[in-house]
């Protein structure tokens, strides 16, 4: 795969969670979270400055992607305090870890790829 199909599939795949994190709420019967909206808005600018291959922008995702990683890792400590049935808690542990894995994964590639760095010229 070449360096710049790598970083397209990267971003997109960042924004198809972004995608799905925003409208899972919508599934769950409830309203459609602003936080959700604006965190869409940033992951596309910041992808399309990704593809065109702008530095400051892989280290801005990489920057978000560590913040969600430590803020999923927090996550994980918090549910065995929660008072959350067995599905519910089930359902949390579930999603938050494959999140966070899922941030690093893409930090991973961001930071150590031969491929991105091709891209971006580092």
């Amino acid at each position: 795969m070449q360096p710049k199909a790598f970083v397209t599939t990267l971003a997109l795949s960042l924004l198809g969670f972004s995608v799905s994190n925003t409208l899972a709420p919508l599934l769950l019967g409830k309203n459609l979270a602003l936080s959700g909206i604006l965190s869409f808005v940033i992951n596309l600018v910041l992808a399309v400055f990704m593809i065109r291959g702008a530095n400051w922008a892989r280290w801005v995702t990489l920057m978000r992607l560590i913040v969600g990683i430590i803020f999923g890792f927090a996550q994980w400590l918090a549910i065995g305090r929660s008072e959350l049935d067995f599905f519910s808690l089930l359902l949390v542990c579930v999603r938050s870890g494959a999140e966070t894995l899922f941030f690093i994964y893409l930090a991973g590639n961001l930071l150590f790829s031969k491929r991105v760095n091709e891209h971006f010229g580092t």
